[in-house]
């Protein structure tokens, strides 16, 4: 694919989502939506839906590492196209506290649930949700089950 970058970046990003729609195989899936990040690392949603994809195979520390990424990337200030901000304001952070307390990286899931709540981005069908994370996560850390992880 040759053209302006974001529309190339949103190519890979679209084919990605169908991909996986369709079903088809898991190499298959990742290698759409690494491309697009590929093409555009300044962009949190191919990171984002692959660490959302593969926490839904249960594929936890991939789900935990690109959520991680995805989580660190600010919103992209330049680019125009498609861009969707609630990977930026809430989703990525999400994707991160659920998947750090799969992996038992309960100390950084208790902050990310803590961020999630105070952030103002959080919808009100969401709150409940992560509230619960949150008291799960801090039993975690009080019953010191905590592990120290790299900020």
């Amino acid at each position: 694919m040759k053209g302006w970058d974001e529309e190339v970046f949103c190519a890979h990003l679209t084919a990605a989502r169908l991909a996986e729609q369709l079903e088809r195989p898991a190499d298959e899936v990742m290698d759409r939506y690494l491309p697009a990040y590929e093409v555009r690392p300044a962009r949190a949603e191919p990171l984002g839906e692959l660490a959302r994809w593969c926490r839904a195979g249960g594929r936890w520390p991939l789900a935990h590492n690109f959520a991680r990424q995805a989580s660190r990337i600010p919103s992209p200030g330049g680019d125009h196209l498609s861009v969707e901000p609630d990977w930026y304001d809430r989703r990525a952070l999400d994707e991160l506290a659920v998947s750090a307390a799969w992996v038992g990286e309960f100390e950084e899931a208790k902050n990310c649930c803590e961020r999630l709540l105070d952030g103002g981005n959080l919808p009100a069908d969401q709150r409940r949700r992560v509230t619960e994370n949150l008291e799960s996560a801090r039993a975690h850390v009080e019953a010191g089950s905590r592990r120290l992880v790299d900020a």
